[in-house]
């Protein structure tokens, strides 16, 4: 457990709350040769105390009460490694996946051998050797500072503030005039946060785009004149295209399972073609939902698309593939 003390050190600068878990460390390596089932104890709750910090870190949806009620470890350790890998496309998602039935039988183990949890008759009719608890005290680690270095390493955006986007809010309230004197960027930032970001996103990339336009010109203007087919032409992209498209009709073999229903794949790629969405998402989207039942966010379908919208189009653009994507699922999927 050196290594994994080591990384909460290195970081704790940024992410000081992370030196909580020196208590549990500290108890693995003392119970290590004289009480090794409450050293794999701890390394179950380190398991579940990381995975869970991690997870309500990236996933500002979720809470903590919606996890002890909801989640088991292996939910928990499936939601986590998902979400890190969402963040971090250098993420080893695969090779990590391998850990799910380890991770598994560690709360399991901890259940039925644990000392402090539960509390076990005197004498206790199975206990852990050394040497097994050192196996799974490694495997823990490993896993555990590989984990922790990904996620030390997101660069985490700043917390929004309205009022420091003035010109994007006065853009958002002469587009979406509301009746009396309720501002829809205001009441957008408020109770759709995750929405206002998107197209705040949206909106400084089409900036960055015209930023050869005149300054004092109205966003309409720049649409009209600076149109999507410009970029294209000066930026052959007809090419790459056509590469990307033959190997993501490939579906990718641990998203086969969902598609068992006769005409299931079929049906996936004419809404992909059709839609113009990336096929390995959509799969990974419904996948998740399967999972946890929790509707995709704005920002998750917006990832699907390979096409960006324009701001003013995004939210009914949103809306449609959510809805494409959830008829999809009811007539082309067992949800079980």
């Amino acid at each position: 457990m050196t290594e994994l003390k080591q990384v909460i050190e290195k970081y704790s600068g940024n992410f000081e709350h992370f030196e909580y878990y020196y208590l549990l460390i500290d108890k693995v390596e003392k119970n290590l040769s004289t009480n090794p089932d409450i050293a794999i104890e701890c390394c179950k709750a380190l398991i579940e105390g990381i995975c869970t910090t991690i997870l309500l870190s990236l996933d500002k949806s979720l809470t903590q009460e919606h996890i002890l009620k909801n989640y088991n470890l292996p939910q928990i350790f499936k939601a986590y490694k998902q979400k890190l890998a969402d963040y971090d496309e250098t993420f080893e998602l695969d090779f990590v996946n391998g850990f799910n039935h380890s991770v598994k039988l560690i709360g399991e183990i901890r259940t039925k051998r644990g000392d402090i949890a539960h509390g076990k008759q005197a004498p206790k009719e199975f206990s852990s050797s050394t040497e097994f608890a050192k196996f799974v005290v490694n495997l823990s680690s490993s896993l555990l500072v590989y984990s922790l270095e990904h996620f030390f390493n997101i660069e985490f955006l700043e917390e929004l503030k309205y009022s420091e986007n003035e010109d994007f809010n006065n853009f958002l309230d002469e587009n979406n005039e509301l009746p009396g004197k309720v501002q829809y960027s205001l009441a957008l930032f408020e109770q759709y946060p995750e929405d206002y970001k998107l197209q705040l996103m949206q909106y400084l990339s089409d900036k960055e785009d015209n930023k050869d336009l005149d300054e004092e010109v109205t966003v309409e203007e720049p649409q009209e004149e600076v149109t999507v087919e410009e970029p294209q032409e000066e930026v052959t992209v007809e090419e790459p295209q056509e590469t990307v498209l033959t190997d993501e009709n490939i579906i990718d073999e641990k998203y086969l399972t969902l598609l068992q229903k006769e005409n299931s794949e079929n049906n996936l790629q004419k809404l992909c073609i059709n839609e113009k969405l990336h096929i390995n998402k959509v799969l990974k989207l419904i996948d998740t939902y399967l999972f946890d039942g929790r509707e995709p966010l704005s920002s998750d379908i917006v990832k699907l698309l390979k096409e960006k919208p324009k701001l003013l189009e995004r939210a009914d653009k949103i809306n449609h593939i959510k809805n494409k994507i959830f008829e999809f699922i009811h007539e082309n999927i067992n949800e079980n």
